[in-house]
Formats: structure tokens, sequence, C-alpha cells
């Protein structure tokens, strides 16, 4: 079926999340030439698979060796002939509505009224305090011109820090916006890293050939490249953006870059990353950071014990579930602690079972419920801990309660009951409640805001990671656990009704 750019291909994410499919659409309204790729790398099974290994196990023991070497790029031999040049555009030719940029959300881009952003973009840079070194990094791109685009830097990574540098020198910065290449361009360029190519070449023989406006080397076989130049003092009113917390971001750092080049595959494919808590955009900025943490702790754990954590996309990394198996509750609480540790910026609510257990949301508040509490021994509320500035709970001064569930569940069969305005999970052992309104009869007592799908496991899990501050909004009262997620909370990222209808008739 044609798909329009408009909201579509999010309708199509959203709609087959629960299969979480990579997704092509060769049929594009008013873009003949072009096809559209999404969720590419929405499993871990497809981060594995794209970075060499056989497992997202092996990905998490190997990637951050990979990540520690720092190795100069050679642009010694460039390839004049590439895929990428076999359509180049420069000067009146140059038009970035041309390229079929989705609209996801909508009050993406709601500042100026242009909604459609790139959100695929590697911006390669040199480091202008030494240009021997090479950066690719991720911005969103929000075009407001034939030759113009606003993007957000972040906020102290390496192309924040490039632009901060060249605005107090009095400099512009060349870049090159790679959008579809290797997926490991993609991954490492998500990692908060340097010398991407070079960490690259590690895992995939890539070749490269050189800018045609500036001298920034591109993979010859990108899909679609951009050639800008940034002046860091001009600003656009660029955003919000729906962003990895589930909800619309309003921060932006509002750089512009002006066009010189567009070069491209003659009929490429856009490469699409969606936005939000979608599993591939959690994948991309969490991967890197997961298997970092969990090989520094397993190397000073102690030994014997067998250790496992996820971070679930839904969690928008607030959220980790994990479990010891062949330890003790003690060894299972330093685990936690360190988690919490190391993953400094997120680590907000940590669920770790002494013994392997299914690594879900409701499996870890059942396991919670079953643990025998004693003054709350098993309940660690770390107070005024730093947290990343997009947590919605945070205090003014960047600070938030965390907490660290240590669990002893046992692995028995949970009754579901459900209700207009009630949620409960029972076993022969406790039972867990979770409303719209705070009950008292479960050992575990959770209430959520009335926008939540109390039949949506992962809609709840969100809740509790994004809207609840342990410090405030957890009690132990009477041998009894209570939690509120209902914390006031920006907007959530829509797309029109219509639109969800009629991507849904197509599916059925």
């Amino acid at each position: 079926d044609e798909i329009d750019i408009e909201y579509e291909v999010t309708a199509y994410s959203l709609l087959t999340a629960g299969e979480n499919p990579a997704l092509l659409f060769n049929n594009i309204k008013n873009y003949p030439d072009y096809s559209i790729v999404s969720n590419l790398l929405g499993s871990e099974d497809r981060v594995a698979l794209a970075t060499g290994y056989g497992n997202i196990s092996e990905f998490l023991r190997n990637w951050h060796s990979v990540l520690s070497r720092d190795h100069i790029f050679s642009t010694e031999t460039m390839e004049s002939k590439a895929p990428v040049k076999e359509k180049i555009r420069k000067g009146s030719e140059v038009d970035l509505f041309s390229l079929p940029i989705p609209r996801h959300y909508l009050s993406d881009g709601s500042r100026s009224g242009y909604g459609r952003y790139i959100t695929s973009g590697l911006v390669l840079a040199r480091d202008p305090r030494n240009e021997d070194i090479l950066n690719l990094s991720f911005t969103r791109i929000q075009p407001f011109g034939k030759d113009r685009y606003a993007f957000d830097a972040g906020s102290h990574g390496n192309m924040w820090e490039y632009l901060d540098y060249c605005r107090q020198k009095g400099l512009n910065i060349e870049m090159s916006v790679i959008i579809g290449a290797h997926p490991v361009f993609y991954i490492l360029g998500a990692a908060f890293t340097r010398n991407e190519y070079s960490k690259a070449g590690e895992i995939i023989n890539a070749g490269y050939t050189s800018g045609v406006s500036n001298n920034l080397p591109i993979p010859s076989d990108s899909e679609i490249v951009i050639e800008a130049e940034c002046f860091p003092d001009e600003r656009f009113e660029e955003g919000p953006f729906a962003e990895y917390t589930g909800y619309m971001g309003q921060d932006s750092t509002k750089n512009v870059a002006h066009v010189k080049t567009i070069m491209s595959r003659k009929r490429p494919i856009f490469y699409d990353i969606q936005p939000s808590n979608s599993p591939e955009h959690m994948n991309l900025f969490s991967m890197s950071r997961s298997s970092a943490i969990t090989e520094t702790l397993r190397k000073f754990m102690p030994k014997g014990p067998s250790y496992n954590v996820v971070w679930p996309h839904y969690g928008s990394r607030f959220l980790s579930l994990g479990y010891v198996e062949n330890g003790n509750m003690g060894i299972a609480r330093q685990f936690g602690a360190g988690i919490v540790g190391t993953d400094s910026l997120w680590g907000k609510v940590v669920f770790i079972n002494n013994g392997r257990t299914e690594l879900s949301f409701e499996r870890a508040l059942m396991n919670l419920a079953q643990t025998h509490i004693f003054k709350g021994a098993n309940i660690l509320v770390f107070r005024n801990m730093h947290i990343i500035s997009s947590d919605i709970t945070s205090e003014p001064d960047g600070t938030v309660g965390k907490v660290l569930f240590t669990t002893s569940g046992k692995q028995g069969k949970i009754m579901k009951y459900s209700g207009d305005d009630k949620l409960e999970f029972v076993s022969d052992y406790t039972k867990v409640v979770i409303s719209y309104k705070m009950q008292e009869n479960g050992k575990l007592n959770l209430q959520v805001s009335d926008d939540i799908d109390l039949n949506n496991m992962e809609n709840i899990g969100w809740a509790i990671a994004t809207r609840m501050n342990p410090q405030y909004d957890l009690t132990v009262k009477n041998n009894k656990i209570f939690m509120k997620a209902i914390r006031d909370h920006p907007e959530i990222p829509t797309i029109p009704d219509d639109i969800m209808d009629a991507v849904r008739r197509k599916l059925r």
C-alpha cells in the first residue's frame, strides 16, 4: 500500500509494536524514487546481528571493549566513485523538502510549524581543537527551508563541545549528515565516544569517499548525505519533539545549519528512527551504556553467582529489572546498588531478585509483594541523588530519590483480575493491586493516573518509571508497600485518530 509521510510511518510502528518488526515502505506518496525503512534496530537480536555477535548477551559482554579503542582514522585511501555520489545536488538544486522526511507526532516542531524531522541524521564533524579527530553524533534535525535546518545538539556531548568552542572563537563548523549507513555507525554514534570510524573498522570493512563541499570522509555506501555549515551564533525556535521519556521535550540548543550539497544513491532508502520511547530509539542510546555497566559490575562483583539485568524499552532507561543466580540477598543488594551507582543519569527504579526470575514488570511487582519486609530492609531509598534533567520528577536542583528493591519472590502461578478502575495480581502468597485510587488491600498497592491503561503492564511500568519520585511517592506502612505515580506530566506525543484508524484498516 502507498503510505504518506504525514504520521503514517509512526502509525505503522505503533500498531505493529507487539511484533516489533523492521518496516520497509517502497511506495511513498509524492516520493516515487525513495523507500523508507524504520525500526531497523528495534530488537536486541537485530543489534547483535548488525554488530557481528551471536546474541545480545555476547554483545553486552564485548561491546565495551570496542568502545575502549581510540585510534585516529586514516584518510589516505578514499574512493573516488561511490554509490552515495550517484546523484549530487548543489546550490539552487538543493531542496531538503525533496527528501521523504516523515512527520511523526502532532506537536513536533509546533513552535515554528515545521513538523517534519530527520531522526536518523548522524552528524560527522572534526574536532576544531584537533582536526585529526572525527566524531559522529546524533542530532534531531528540523528543516525549515530548502537549504536550512535547525537542530538540537544535546547537552555536553562531543558536538555540543565543538559548537561551544566555535562560538567562543568566532568560527563556523563544517558537518555532514549521514542518513542511512551500516548500523554499526549508528550504534557507535549513539555511544558518546569519538573516532567512531576507527572503532567501526574493528567490526566491518567499510569504504569511504571524500566530501563534495567539504573535506569530511563519508561511508561510500551511505544512502543520503547532507553537507552543511553551522554558524554557532545563529538560532531558530526548533522543537518541541517527542523524546525518549515518552513525553514532548522542550529543551533545544536551537542551532542552525546551511546546506551546501545533498548527495545520494539513485534510489535511496531513507532511514527513519521512531522518536519517543520507541524500541529502536531506546536501543540506540542505551545499548552501549548497558554493555559498560554490566561488564563493570561483573568484573567487580563476587565470582560464582551469575548476574543479569535489563533496561526495558518502556521504562525510558529509568527502570531496571534483574536477578542474581546462586547468590544471596546481600549479593543481590550489592548488584542493585552498583546499577544505581554506575547508571548515574538514570537508574531510578531498580528491581533485583535473589534467584533466577522472569524479567517482566509484572513478575518484578509480584516478587516484591512476596518478599518479607522487616522494617523495609529490602527497600533501599537513595535520597537526593543526581538524575538527568529530562526526568520529570526531579527537583529544581537536579536531584531525585532512587530506589532499589531487593526481592526473593517465589515463581508460582499468578492469577489476574481486572476491572474498570483496578487490576489485581494474586498468588498463593500475596496480592498486588494497581488502581486509579489508592487501595490498601494488597501487600503492594500502586496508584497511577487515569490516562494509564490498566490492561497494559508496559504502560504501567512506564508510569512508575517516569512519574514516581521514590523519596516522596513510596511508603511502607503496616508491612504494606504503597507507590504513587500520579504526578503532573508534560504532553504525551499523539498522532491523529483518523490516521491510526486508516492504518489499522490497512493492517487487517
